[in-house]
């Protein structure tokens, strides 16, 4: 499976109970690409993260989730975060910031980016597949190696690009 989490974390638990009555649209756990969002407002385009610190602690797994933001606001998200400690201390708080952020921005009509299909490579056990899933999620399956492949590419170009800058610059000092 692409991605799979045992029901919401007490932190999504706490805002989404906070927040169904004053954002009726919201939706929860919903793909755009190959990411799942915590939250979403369609609408609005604008997605809520909720980064807890059980599983944003490690600084590679930072640095996934900015290469991960970063996707979804070049997709045309905007996307809230809020820590598990805010939510914890003041869920209405956080609801009401997220309301008053829907009413400065205009409604946008765009479809959300279907999930990957689901597969699983540990034979069904719920439990194997969560850290192998939680990976392929943020890579795709086979990510790393097209991630590879797109390097590799990029600085083939770039090489290929250096070379005819080099050979226009000796045509115009030697001369055709």
């Amino acid at each position: 499976m692409p991605y799979q989490q045992f029901g919401p974390s007490p932190i999504e638990q706490a805002f989404w109970e906070a927040a169904k009555h004053v954002i009726p649209e919201l939706e929860r756990e919903v793909w755009i690409g190959r990411y799942r969002v915590d939250f979403l407002i369609r609408s609005k385009k604008v997605i809520v993260e909720l980064y807890g610190y059980q599983w944003h602690k490690s600084k590679d797994k930072l640095t996934r989730d900015a290469v991960r933001e970063r996707f979804l606001q070049k997709s045309g998200y905007r996307v809230l975060r809020f820590t598990g400690t805010e939510v914890h201390k003041d869920p209405q708080g956080c609801a009401q910031e997220v309301v008053a952020f829907l009413r400065t921005i205009p409604d946008v009509a765009t479809p959300v980016v279907p999930p990957p299909p689901a597969r699983s490579r540990a034979g069904g056990n719920p439990e194997a597949d969560r850290g192998q899933s939680r990976q392929e999620a943020e890579l795709g399956p086979g990510g790393s190696q097209t991630a590879i492949l797109m390097i590799l590419l990029a600085l083939v170009l770039a090489a290929c690009a250096v070379g005819l800058t080099i050979l226009a610059l000796a045509r115009m000092v030697l001369g055709p």
